[in-house]
């Protein structure tokens, strides 16, 4: 259940490669996440915590600049992106649990 909290993020990720977010320590239960990629060609994963998988150019595009929300259960709680547009892109996440 989503109580009204949130915490707000933002990665700077350079071009052809991948930054991670644990959000573990940050909530443990139901969460919608937020986000907004501000480049072309973001891609995101979510894994568990203790998975090494990497998110990559085969994984879900995110539209640019436009928020994008996933109502993500107990688990899923690393958020991985790729950054295949050229250039250097700023991703907006917020988390409200």
């Amino acid at each position: 259940m989503i109580a009204g909290n949130y915490k707000t993020y933002e990665l700077t990720i350079a071009n052809s490669d991948h930054a991670e977010l644990n959000l573990s320590s940050v909530v443990s239960t139901e969460k919608l996440i937020k986000i907004n990629p501000g480049a072309t060609n973001v891609r995101v994963l979510f894994t568990s915590t203790i998975s090494t998988d990497v998110a990559d150019d085969q994984d879900y595009l995110l539209v640019a600049n436009t928020e994008t929300e996933f109502a993500v259960g107990r688990g899923l709680d690393r958020l991985s992106f790729y950054n295949g547009s050229g250039g250097e892109a700023k991703v907006s996440i917020a988390v409200l649990f």
